[in-house]
């Protein structure tokens, strides 16, 4: 294969671990900040996904520093991903909640939980003076003109298959949500919650590495099986 070929082939896959800096994220009763665990896996899957020959991998963060929603989705819209995942951790009043959701853009909520995840996750974007007036409105609009919105839910499904054969547990299902970050990437884009913050038991795995290697062979897994998926068939 010449390498221009090869250079074709080649997918670009971002990842995005949610939050940093001073947005901590959902914080758990320990204190441990959803902004670390979104990382430590990131970095982890972006090792597994780096062997891949086909894969080039970028992360809009590698360290702890303050991304807004809309430098997130400004960074997706210039790369022109095949792939962004935005990775997050749950959190919930109920500490018996856990298991693992994906979710993709919609301009409709899936129920109630995936609303008020929706309007959790986009308030830093909201509540600053970079957002534009009506920016909801916005988001709902672009949601349904995108036409990445079928293969984004094909890689949803893809990537909650996965994960929960990978860590098991409360399988929570494939949601639809009109989150900011997802909006205008232009790619296959997801969010993931890796389980809940607030569930001591999860709170356990999701700080073990044992369980963030899971996590990430799942996801790894998934993304190959989209990116597979979407190369020209000879």
């Amino acid at each position: 294969m010449s390498s221009a070929i090869a250079l074709m082939a080649l997918q670009l896959i971002v990842l995005d671990p949610g939050h940093g800096g001073r947005q901590p994220g959902a914080v758990a009763p320990d204190g441990t900040p959803e902004k670390s665990i979104c990382l430590q896996v990131a970095l982890r899957l972006a090792r597994l996904l780096k062997s891949e020959p086909n894969l080039r991998v970028l992360l809009t963060r590698r360290d702890d520093r303050t991304l807004s929603l809309k430098q997130r989705a400004e960074i997706a819209n210039r790369l022109k991903p095949a792939v962004f995942i935005s990775i997050h951790a749950n959190s919930s009043r109920r500490s018996a909640a856990k298991g693992v959701e994906t979710y993709y853009l919609s301009s409709s909520h899936s129920d109630r939980r995936a609303r008020l995840l929706a309007k959790r996750e986009n308030a830093d974007l909201i509540e600053t003076e970079e957002a534009p007036t009506g920016v909801l409105e916005q988001i709902l609009k672009d949601a349904d003109a995108g036409r990445m919105i079928g293969e984004s839910a094909r890689l949803a499904r893809l990537v909650q298959t996965s994960m929960v054969d990978a860590v098991g547990g409360n399988d929570r299902s494939v949601r639809q949500a009109p989150f900011a970050v997802l909006v205008r990437s232009g790619a296959a884009a997801i969010l993931v919650e890796l389980g809940f913050l607030s569930n001591p038991e999860e709170l356990k795995k999701l700080k073990s590495t044992e369980h963030q290697d899971r996590l990430a062979r799942g996801l790894a897994k998934a993304i190959r099986s989209f990116v597979v998926g979407q190369q020209p068939r000879r």
